[in-house]
Protein backbone atom coordinates (compact mmCIF):
# COMPACT_ATOMS: atom_id res chain seq x y z
CA UNK A 1 0.00 0.00 0.00
CA UNK A 2 2.38 2.38 0.89
CA UNK A 3 5.92 1.77 0.72
CA UNK A 4 9.34 3.37 2.58
CA UNK A 5 10.85 6.04 0.63
CA UNK A 6 8.17 6.13 -2.11
CA UNK A 7 7.14 9.65 -2.67
CA UNK A 8 4.08 10.39 -0.83
CA UNK A 9 2.04 13.89 0.04
CA UNK A 10 -0.61 11.78 1.74
CA UNK A 11 -2.06 11.18 5.47
CA UNK A 12 -3.94 7.83 5.72
CA UNK A 13 -6.15 7.66 8.52
CA UNK A 14 -7.36 3.79 9.29
CA UNK A 15 -11.39 4.08 8.74
CA UNK A 16 -12.08 -0.39 9.14
CA UNK A 17 -9.61 -3.08 8.90
CA UNK A 18 -6.03 -3.77 9.56
CA UNK A 19 -2.53 -2.56 8.60
CA UNK A 20 0.58 -4.24 9.42
CA UNK A 21 3.63 -1.02 9.75
CA UNK A 22 7.05 -0.79 9.74
CA UNK A 23 9.40 2.05 10.29
CA UNK A 24 12.95 2.72 11.48
CA UNK A 25 11.32 2.50 15.20
CA UNK A 26 10.29 -1.19 14.95
CA UNK A 27 6.55 -2.77 13.69
CA UNK A 28 3.03 -2.46 14.67
CA UNK A 29 -0.51 -3.72 13.64
CA UNK A 30 -2.85 -0.86 13.80
CA UNK A 31 -6.90 -0.55 13.05
CA UNK A 32 -9.30 1.87 13.35
CA UNK A 33 -8.30 5.55 14.52
CA UNK A 34 -4.74 4.87 13.44
CA UNK A 35 -2.92 7.48 10.97
CA UNK A 36 0.20 7.67 8.83
CA UNK A 37 1.63 9.74 6.78
CA UNK A 38 1.48 12.93 9.03
CA UNK A 39 4.99 14.31 7.72
CA UNK A 40 3.96 14.19 3.96
CA UNK A 41 0.81 15.44 4.43
CA UNK A 42 2.48 18.74 6.22
CA UNK A 43 5.13 18.77 3.70
CA UNK A 44 7.74 18.07 6.00
CA UNK A 45 9.15 14.78 4.06
CA UNK A 46 8.20 14.28 0.49
CA UNK A 47 8.54 10.62 0.76
CA UNK A 48 7.28 8.03 3.30
CA UNK A 49 8.94 7.07 6.26
CA UNK A 50 7.02 3.64 6.96
CA UNK A 51 5.99 0.53 4.78
CA UNK A 52 2.29 -0.03 5.23
CA UNK A 53 0.41 -3.26 4.36
CA UNK A 54 -3.22 -4.35 4.58
CA UNK A 55 -3.23 -7.32 7.38
CA UNK A 56 -7.00 -7.63 6.20
CA UNK A 57 -9.49 -5.83 4.15
CA UNK A 58 -9.17 -2.17 5.37
CA UNK A 59 -10.89 1.15 4.65
CA UNK A 60 -9.49 4.83 4.80
CA UNK A 61 -9.80 8.14 4.84
CA UNK A 62 -7.23 10.14 3.10
CA UNK A 63 -6.10 13.69 2.86
CA UNK A 64 -3.51 15.01 -0.09
CA UNK A 65 -1.37 17.68 0.93
CA UNK A 66 -3.13 20.28 -1.72
CA UNK A 67 -6.44 19.75 0.07
CA UNK A 68 -5.33 19.91 3.05
CA UNK A 69 -3.23 23.45 2.32
CA UNK A 70 -6.53 24.65 0.41
CA UNK A 71 -8.44 23.73 3.85
CA UNK A 72 -5.59 25.64 5.87
CA UNK A 73 -4.66 28.08 3.61
CA UNK A 74 -2.33 29.91 6.67
CA UNK A 75 -0.30 26.41 7.26
CA UNK A 76 2.53 27.85 5.19
CA UNK A 77 3.06 31.27 6.85
CA UNK A 78 2.22 30.03 10.68
CA UNK A 79 4.59 27.05 10.14
CA UNK A 80 7.27 29.61 8.48
CA UNK A 81 7.02 31.80 12.04
CA UNK A 82 7.25 29.10 13.62
CA UNK A 83 10.17 27.64 12.64
CA UNK A 84 12.22 31.11 12.76
CA UNK A 85 11.29 31.48 16.43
Amino acid sequence: MVGRGRPSSTLYIVRAGRVETSYDGGERLVGAGASFGELCVLGLSTVSLVDATCAVQSDFFFIHRDRFLNAFPTYRRSWRRWRRA
